[in-house]
């Protein structure tokens, strides 16, 4: 699960001091989730799922997220054009 939520994260643009604090957790307890050294209560999973905009479900998903900004290799340099998939009821993010 905690691969999950870093793969999100990372595909969402989100850093982990911003999910954590939106979370309501600390920087090194989320740090420790994505590392799979500890476990996370529901509560803390909504509360994750909510800040990436994401359904609860799709954190227990099994397909790897999108990370934006991915390279092709043999691709010189220039960055690969990918396509961002959200998972099924995620929302779009807010402009910043």
């Amino acid at each position: 699960m905690g691969r999950r939520i870093a793969a999100l994260r990372l595909a969402c643009g989100v850093t982990q001091e911003r999910l954590a604090e939106g979370a309501g957790v600390d920087a090194r307890y989320l740090q420790r989730i994505e590392a799979g050294e500890k476990n996370i209560t529901i509560e803390t999973l909504v509360k994750i799922a909510n800040v990436l905009r994401v359904g609860v479900a799709s954190l227990f998903a099994e397909e790897p997220a999108p990370v934006r900004g991915a390279r092709a290799s043999g691709s010189g340099g220039k960055r690969a054009r990918t396509t961002l998939t959200r998972p099924p009821g995620a929302r779009r993010p807010r402009p910043r």
